[in-house]
């Protein structure tokens, strides 16, 4: 049917846990998998209108301000550490076995380990804040509260990994749309309201708030909505994270 699938099985104890994590890994894979042809092949207008309503009504300035920023806290991305990557891979088994206790643990050791990120990047990111003019060797007079702005910045950047780890469940349940859908009505809404109130107020700080809120809100209902589709993540009850698993999960 066109379709390869390749089984990554990490730590396993010995080969015949190894081959059964496989063969359970490409039997879930196969089942819900399918070739998509995409019959409509118009490409979607490019999404500049609020690029072009930023530098309307706030200038260059900010925008180029915006994009150092960007670049500075891209960096903080590396506290993740690469456990987005691990927490997929280790969730697979236990969903193509309907493990729901193991589920349970490894999804309640994710949220510790991204409120633990979302804290170091607020933290780490601040810190930097006293060395601003080091980043930006000609401050713009014209814009004011710049480590105001700056710090708004990391706190978007930093509540962007509080409750997002639901996501992941639904990435590997094949429901990544769901997760995709959610973010893209609510970017839509805070796009118009952000464009409103720049026009409204001309604030950026403003404009930053609305973001922290987005982001905030997105990761809230996505979180809801994994909870209404697999109602055992609201159980109380947990088992310890078994350490095979664990470890698979990033060394913890």
């Amino acid at each position: 049917d066109g379709i390869d699938l390749i089984a990554v099985v990490m730590a396993a104890p010995d080969n015949k846990v190894r081959f059964q994590d496989a063969v359970a890994l490409l039997n879930f894979g196969y089942s819900v998998s399918n070739v998509y042809v995409d019959e409509n092949k118009e490409s979607l207008p490019s999404l500049t209108v609020t690029r072009r309503v930023f530098v309307l009504l706030l200038g260059k300035e900010y925008l180029g301000l915006n994009g150092l920023f960007t670049d500075i806290l891209s960096m903080l991305s590396l506290a993740e550490l690469g456990f987005g990557v691990s927490i997929t891979y280790s969730l697979y088994g236990p969903v193509a076995r309907e493990d729901r206790e193991l589920i349970k643990s490894l999804i309640r050791l994710y949220r510790r380990i991204y409120q633990g990120v979302s804290l170091v990047v607020l933290a780490v990111g601040v810190s930097l804040t006293p060395f601003l003019p080091f980043f930006v060797r000609e401050m713009p007079a014209d814009i004011p509260n710049i480590s105001l702005i700056y710090i708004l910045n990391v706190v978007n950047v930093s509540v962007s990994y509080l409750f997002t780890y639901k996501s992941t469940l639904l990435y590997v349940y094949q429901k990544k749309y769901i997760d995709g859908m959610i973010r893209a009505i609510v970017t839509l809404f805070a796009t118009v309201v952000q464009i409103v109130t720049l026009m409204l107020t001309g604030n950026y700080v403003y404009y930053l708030y609305l973001s922290i809120g987005a982001t905030l809100i997105q990761n809230i209902v996505i979180s809801i909505k994994a909870d209404k589709r697999y109602p055992y993540l609201k159980e109380k009850r947990y088992l310890r994270c078994p350490e095979q698993s664990c470890r698979t999960s990033g060394g913890m």
